[in-house]
């Protein structure tokens, strides 16, 4: 006679329960019920968006929805479009209403901008996206620079009479907008350092006591004051700037400095021409053959200098 031990007597009791368990009939009395969720398959989003940077983006998605409409909370973000890498870092919140109609501030590039739906009685989202293109929107036009209450920023402006082809445009006050406060301080002039076909396209800013410079199509901020020379200066105070292709002339303080358009790297501002001199705020290119310069008055001599820059045989001024 056999004997079966206890351990394996148990193991068949077991299997056995779970058997019978599994070949019982369901006669549970459940409550199925149809989850409703925001519906975007006929949002109607652009595959591409394309706007000059400052315009305003408009768009006004189409959201289905059985249920009650006051229910859904909406959020549209920015973020940039990263190519065929997955995007991992922070978004820019650009709206909670349904309809998206705000300025895009952001650096020219490719982007996307998503829409999120959320149904905040049952937590369940749905979202949609489309991409976005900001292009530069100052490649011509006017810039004014205003003042005050001592502070002072730059509007661009763009009409028909200037370009035939453009709609009309008036970006009001670039440094509250892009930067995110005017500059401090009186007005004095607007430069621009350009050199084609090169990266050199700045716009040069200045009150009586700051100068900045910002990027020439997107007005983004590039460096400012003691950055922008070679060698510390004790004041900031800049009062006229001319530039061509090659060379630029900034007089600051009364004292002349020379920038060389060579490479964005070390676009500098040089120390100042020596002398005892101090010039008025104003001045004109001097050009003979290879030789540039500044055409300048000197309030201490009462004279009329040219400060004159020549290839490898150095700097030096002659006078009037």
């Amino acid at each position: 006679m056999k004997i079966i031990s206890s351990r394996y007597l148990q193991l068949l009791v077991l299997l056995a329960s779970v058997f019978l368990y599994s070949c019982k009939k369901d006669t549970g009395n459940y409550d199925y019920k149809s989850v409703i969720v925001p519906d975007l398959s006929e949002i109607g989003l652009a595959g591409t968006y394309r706007v000059n940077q400052n315009e305003n983006l408009y768009v006004d998605p189409k959201v289905l929805y059985e249920g009650d409409t006051a229910k859904l909370a909406y959020e549209w973000i920015c973020y940039p479009n990263a190519g065929l890498i997955a995007y991992s870092g922070p978004t820019d919140f650009l709206s909670n209403q349904r309809i998206l109609n705000v300025p895009i501030t952001f650096k020219p590039g490719n982007y996307y901008i998503e829409l999120i739906v959320t149904d905040e009685s049952t937590g369940y989202k749905t979202n949609a996206r489309a991409a976005l293109v900001i292009v530069a929107g100052m490649e011509s036009g006017l810039m004014v620079l205003h003042t005050k209450n001592n502070q002072s920023d730059v509007d661009f402006i763009l009409t028909r009479s200037i370009l035939p082809s453009v709609v009309d445009k008036h970006d009001r006050n670039l440094f509250a907008t892009l930067v995110g406060s005017p500059m401090n301080g009186e007005g004095r002039f607007l430069g621009q350092t350009r050199r084609s076909n090169s990266d050199f396209n700045f716009i040069n800013v200045a009150t009586n006591n700051s100068f900045q410079r910002m990027h020439g199509f997107t007005f983004s901020f590039i460096a400012a004051n003691q950055e922008l020379f070679r060698r510390p200066v004790a004041t900031i105070n800049p009062q006229a700037h001319i530039s061509n292709s090659t060379y630029e002339f900034l007089i600051n303080d009364g004292k002349l400095y020379s920038g060389y358009m060579s490479a964005i790297q070390d676009a500098f501002y040089s120390a100042p021409y020596r002398g005892n001199y101090y010039l008025e705020p104003y001045m004109t290119f001097f050009f003979n053959y290879n030789i540039y310069g500044a055409v300048v008055y000197d309030r201490l001599q009462k004279t009329i200098h040219v400060f004159y820059y020549r290839g490898r045989a150095g700097i030096g001024f002659c006078l009037f």
